[in-house]
């Protein structure tokens, strides 16, 4: 799963039944409670989720490459983000499996060996089923699933024959083949492009009746599946009834109006314009007019989309702004693009090097014409590389791709005028809204003729920047996207609960009702009567209700017209129970294995971030673990690796429950029943670092703890408490000291177990580590542990789970040989990574940091007035590393000052290097900056001071990801990702 999302709320966002987990806004038209899975009318759709309820009306995401699972977990956000329809790639079973390969083999897809859905179990897009609930998730939010689909032919072995992953009736007829050495295409030659093999892949001959059985039949899984459309593959080379003399095909009818037909029995969104089908026809027919197709279907318009991307890529604004659709098939029967995955990841390599900021110019012009519908193709990580099925660019989700998703659909079927001036090309549609694109850079003041816009003031959707009209002129400011898109969007209302729906483990629960852009509100509690109520108010909910009563509360606003509602569920359970869910290792023998848990559909709300958290062994390779509170219902096991690597975790699992283990690819029960009710945790009182024993270790972790170095939570906390008065003092330390030195009297309870009985374990020592101390009781020590050993911290932001340290200097080893001593957790830093601890002798003069399995820090000089040390970035396959504390506080005077940087593509980690009179924050990558809270987008931002003198600075993740050079020279608030270019991140600032 990628986790580099960018959450952009819109005010309109889902079915008025659907309900949602976590505290998300929703919008609807209808206070109907209706089934989600129900059939929804096309008003309603378009009214609850600002969608349209045609795919030709809206705008299509082409989610390329990615697996089910990633899809269906973002599909709130593909939804907030205004796009009607989301494309999945090709799902027929390939002559080849896919699962854990790079996209360097994506043309695998369009070599299909069947007509069927791949569910194999060998396809790195998912199984059938996984399919199947991606599509139920999108219908929630009125999204329409298409699939790519191949149908002119199949795949080959290495050149002009037949796969023998062809199922064998199919492979050896010869009727279901055209002349397959017919091997050269000549696009001159209509028969050619019929019947001829393209690229060398058989073809099949689509005239045949049992052929188009095999089609009609895979259409119907699909739509059986919840599929409402399909992009057919290589159009143009399949005939049609009308063509020239020995190309002519009734294939289209009647593949077509089966499926129409059979959608319209079956389908999602029957009653909301019914199937959904284009052709990719590139270039032209090379035979019968377009219009022998568009009477069957829409078409792809690659020559009007490549000419425009050119147009602005090469600064040309007035070519950027042409109105005509070039392969003539008009709006309503058009689809554009900004680019296709043929031309960013074909041989020709047509868009590979256009930067992701002039696609994005592109799109804010095709995506904003009238009727046509456009795709928006999401790239990979970079040119055939990534695996297939990760979510390796989130350009899709920009906001100036979102702002402009939203203006095609709030002006549709308002007229549209093209114009340009300068560096600027623009689309104006109806009379209160444009989109303005600078072809030759980004922020610009313009002043350009208004055609049809009637004179006021407007704002820019993306920058919020005013413009005006007046006098017949546009004007304002562009911001650093290059783009603007200006309108005065209306919005409708919007209803909340805060908290969203979850269970609860206390007696009651507050929760606030609020509603925005409208005039008054209602809520229901168990469909009970009906009560108003203005502006916000707080409810409690669950006084004296039996463990497991669910509670339904309904909140429904309006402003006199328009009407919001949203259902949320509340659950009371067992205070004391504890769901626990397991992981079968057997088969991929991780080590560690990690459990990382989410809310489906919403942003930002993983329990832990990426891997999760540490799994228990339960022996016999079973690994537990127990939920957290909050509803999470997607889980991914995984062995904690963070390069990204698919084999080393599973796919989005839907979380099933607890007392159920993941075995062998599927849910199963495990065990008996588990209980409802955990056993009171036993704790062995002085024992802090939990190695069941009391030493003189436990001491000083609760030193470190008093003086704020380390953080003690749960066990760790109740076992440092020795005096048992509620609280963690100094006194805490002297009875580990005394019960250590054997001075116990009967208030010191170290050595025993919080339920009052002692150790029976003869293998657990009551006194392990006998030592002298003051004989006096009043004296409470003051000093430092053993001066000849240094504490020494290591923050594991690589997720390591074990961490060794190797130390030595001249004269030998000093924590024994390699991989040296295990260090031991401590709890976690400010940044939620954990911590651990160790004592090195004073002696050593050089460190090693390792997990002992092969990942290592360089060499690391024992500087003694450092407390810790983590990772900075990777060298020649070693760890860097920084140190804290990190020397004085930079000077931030003259033209220094505090910077944020808003975290919008998820690197979880950010580093600022800055640069001036030499480094200013120290060598790359720079000084890490701190986690300060997130936006009003829900993403996280992260500051830093800047020194005085500072020129330059630059933003990274330390592990090799980074923006351009920034030049500074003070007076900005803070930086966002805005694209990128040439593998660096371009920025904005505001």
């Amino acid at each position: 799963m990628n986790k580099k999302i960018i959450s952009i709320v819109l005010a309109l966002c889902m079915v008025v039944s659907c309900v949602v987990v976590g505290s998300v806004s929703a919008t609807a038209a209808s206070t109907s409670d209706s089934s989600v899975s129900a059939p929804v009318e096309s008003a309603t759709v378009a009214a609850s989720t600002g969608l349209m309820s045609k795919p030709q009306d809206g705008v299509i995401l082409h989610a390329w490459d990615w697996s089910f699972n990633n899809i269906k977990s973002r599909m709130k956000q593909i939804a907030d983000s205004g796009y009607t329809s989301v494309q999945t790639s090709v799902i027929q079973q390939s002559k080849e499996g896919t699962k854990g390969k790079t996209n360097n083999v994506w043309w695998l897809y369009y070599q299909p060996c069947n007509f069927v859905i791949d569910n194999t179990g060998n396809s790195a897009l998912g199984t059938k089923a996984e399919f199947t609930a991606m599509c139920t998730e999108a219908h929630k939010y009125g999204i329409h699933v298409i699939v790519d689909v191949v149908a002119n032919h199949l795949g080959n072995n290495t050149g002009y024959d037949k796969s023998n992953a062809i199922p064998s009736n199919i492979r050896n007829n010869s009727n279901y083949w055209h002349d397959q050495w017919n091997i050269e295409i000549n696009y001159d030659n209509r028969y050619s492009i019929t019947h001829g093999s393209m690229g060398g892949l058989p073809d099949l001959n689509t005239e045949n009746g049992d052929v188009q059985g095999f089609v009609k039949t895979f259409l119907r899984e699909c739509i059986d599946c919840g599929a409402d459309g399909f992009r057919f593959d290589a159009a143009k080379h399949i005939g049609v009834p009308n063509d020239s003399a020995g190309c002519n095909s009734n294939f289209w009818p009647t593949v077509l109006n089966d499926a129409n037909s059979y959608y319209n029995t079956k389908g999602y969104f029957k009653s909301s314009g019914g199937l959904y089908s284009y052709g990719e026809i590139l270039w032209g027919t090379g035979g019968p007019s377009i219009s022998q197709y568009t009477q069957y279907m829409s078409v792809t318009d690659n020559v009007t989309g490549n000419d425009i991307r050119g147009a602005v890529a090469g600064h040309n604004a007035s070519g950027a702004a042409a109105s005509n659709y070039k392969l003539g098939a008009g709006a309503s029967k058009s689809v554009l693009w900004a680019e296709s995955h043929d031309t960013y990841a074909g041989d020709k390599k047509e868009s590979t090097g256009v930067s992701q900021s002039d696609i994005n110019k592109t799109w804010a012009l095709v995506g904003s014409r009238n009727q046509a519908t456009a795709l928006y193709f999401a790239r990979t990580k970079g040119y055939r590389t990534g695996n297939i099925g990760d979510v390796d660019n989130t350009s899709c989700f920009n906001k100036e791709v979102v702002e402009v998703n939203k203006f095609h659909n709030y002006f549709h079927g308002q007229s549209e005028y093209l114009a340009s001036s300068g560096n600027i090309a623009y689309n104006e549609r109806g009379t209160s809204g444009v989109v303005l694109v600078n072809c030759n850079g980004t922020s610009q003041s313009v002043n350009v003729a208004a055609h049809k816009m009637a004179a006021g003031t407007y704002k820019d959707q993306v920058s919020g920047n005013s413009f005006t009209v007046s006098g017949g002129q546009i004007k304002g400011q562009i911001g650093s996207t290059g783009i603007a898109v200006v309108y005065n969007a209306e919005t409708g209302p919007s209803v909340n609960a805060n908290p969203g729906s979850q269970n609860y483990k206390t007696d009651t629960l507050n929760v606030t009702l609020s509603y925005s852009d409208a005039t008054s509100g209602t809520y229901t509690i168990d469909n009970g009567t009906a009560t108003s109520f203005t502006g916000s108010k707080t409810i409690t909910i669950g006084s004296g209700l039996a463990i497991g009563t669910v509670t339904t509360i309904k909140v429904t606003a309006t402003d006199g017209t328009k009407t919001a509602s949203q259902t949320y569920t509340y659950t009371k359970v067992d205070p004391n129970a504890t769901e626990t869910i397991y992981y079968d290792n057997s088969s991929t023998n991780w080590s560690p294995v990690y459990c990382y848990m989410w809310k489906n559909g919403v942003e930002n709300s993983a329990y832990k971030q990426w891997p999760g958290e540490l799994m228990k062994s339960e022996g016999n390779n079973i690994y537990s673990y127990d939920v957290p509170d909050g509803g999470y219902d997607m889980v991914i096991f995984n062995a904690g690796d963070m390069t990204g690597d698919t084999t080393k975790q599973t796919t989005d699992l839907n979380y099933p429950g607890g007392g159920k283990i993941y075995k062998n690819g599927s849910w199963e029960n495990y065990g008996t029943t588990q209980p409802t009710t955990s056993p009171v945790p036993k704790v062995l009182i002085g024992d802090v670092d939990q190695n069941g024993r009391v030493s003189i270790k436990d001491a000083t972790m609760i030193q470190l703890y008093l003086v704020d170095k380390i953080t003690l939570t749960g066990n760790a906390l109740e076992a440092a408490d020795t005096n048992r008065d509620k609280s963690v003092t100094i006194k805490d330390v002297t009875s580990i000291q005394r019960y250590l030195a054997k001075f116990n009297d009967s208030g010191n309870k170290c050595g025993t177990y919080t339920d009052g009985t002692t150790p029976t374990d003869p293998t657990v020592p009551t006194n392990p580590d006998p030592v002298t101390y003051p004989t006096d009781p009043s004296t409470e020590p003051t000093s430092e542990p053993d001066p000849g050993t240094k504490t020494v911290l290591f923050s594991d932001n690589q997720n390591w789970g074990t961490v060794y340290c190797y130390a030595w200097n001249d004269g030998g080893e000093c924590l024994g040989g390699w991989p040296g001593a295990q260090m031991s957790e401590i709890g976690t830093n400010d940044y939620g990574e954990k911590q651990f601890s160790i004592q090195v002798p004073t002696s050593a003069t050089q460190l090693i940091f390792s997990n002992g399995a092969g990942a290592q820090t360089v060499d690391v000089p024992f500087d003694q007035s450092k407390d810790g040390w983590y990772v900075t970035g990777w060298s020649d396959g070693k760890a860097t590393v920084g140190s804290w504390p990190d020397g004085p506080v930079p000077d931030t005077s003259i033209n220094g000052g505090e910077i944020l940087f808003t975290d919008n593509y998820n690197w979880g980690t950010v580093y600022c290097y800055a640069w001036g009179n030499g480094d200013m924050l120290g060598g790359w990558p720079g000084t890490r900056m701190q986690e300060a809270g997130t936006n009003d987008y829900g993403e996280k931002q992260f500051k830093i001071s800047i020194p005085s003198g500072t020129t330059g600075i630059i933003f990274n993740n330390g592990n090799g990801t980074q923006t351009v050079d920034i030049s500074y020279s003070g007076g900005v608030t803070g930086y966002y990702i805005s694209g990128w270019d040439n593998g660096k991140a371009t920025v904005g600032s505001w």
